[in-house]
């Protein structure tokens, strides 16, 4: 066997009993969802303090209420983009590298891996 089994641990996110390579080609929207999370949260909990001693309560609670909001429309931008771009090729598409080969080309896919 080429590739080593998941750990079943992670089936409650959706990434496993699959073997790696076939892991690799896609994983489940919830844990990308879940991994976005992870990230953002945990980038954004270490700059609060910076943002709010520097820019005060009522203007940090703004910028931070503006940067929610705007993360939730591009994400909102982004699903419908990759919905239309399925739909034209009346199939799913697993990863933002091949949403790039379809939108931009080769080069396009290029720079995403970059």
């Amino acid at each position: 066997r080429p590739y080593a089994r998941l750990s079943d641990d992670h089936q409650d996110l959706g990434i496993g009993g699959g073997t790696v390579g076939e892991q690799a080609a896609g994983s489940s929207v919830r844990a990308t969802a879940a991994k976005l999370v992870t990230v953002m949260l945990g980038a954004s909990v270490l700059g609060y303090p910076l943002l709010f001693s520097r820019t005060g309560l009522l203007m940090g609670s703004l910028l931070l209420l503006f940067s929610c909001g705007l993360s939730l429309y591009l994400c909102g931008l982004l699903g419908d983009a990759i919905g239309q771009v399925q739909q034209r090729l009346r199939h799913n598409l697993f990863t933002l590298d091949e949403m790039a080969l379809e939108c931009f080309g080769a080069r396009g896919q290029s720079w995403v891996r970059y």
